[in-house]
């Protein structure tokens, strides 16, 4: 899995260097957690690089992943859990579209012209609205 997950950060991030999170609290956001493996790779990432602290939020978890999650001593925060024995996040969204490696990236490289289209040369403010989601929620 960590091979996966470090080559999909590099497909996503190019040649940009991680985010300094020395000293900072950290928020990983995600769709939500079913095993909460993904996220507890995320999250172990993370605590290398020496943040104050990690806030997990998603929308959906399931209570044995969010327990997981919590074992490596952050705090999750969620709208919703549940104890089903076969949690699927999809099951909580009325439209669940996966989108390819290849469209997210364009996501991120749309998001980046906009942005850079509108903050001026050495202006430090984004002002440039995020990509907004296609998910809806129920």
């Amino acid at each position: 899995m960590r091979g996966d997950i470090r080559q999909r950060s590099l497909l996503y991030r190019g040649t940009r260097p991680l985010p300094s999170v020395t000293g900072k609290t950290a928020i990983i956001v995600d769709d939500g957690l079913a095993s909460g493996y993904t996220m507890m790779a995320a999250v172990e990432s993370v605590q290398r690089r020496n943040p104050n602290s990690i806030t997990v939020a998603v929308p959906v978890a399931s209570i044995a992943a969010v327990n997981e999650v919590e074992k490596l001593g952050v705090r999750v925060i969620t709208v919703t859990t549940s104890s089903v024995l076969k949690f699927y996040v999809s099951d909580f969204y009325r439209y669940w579209d996966t989108l390819s490696d290849e469209q997210g990236v364009q996501c991120f490289k749309d998001w980046q012209a906009r942005r850079l289209k509108d903050t001026p040369i050495g202006e430090m403010v984004i002002k440039a609205k995020p990509p907004v989601s296609k998910a809806r929620y129920i």
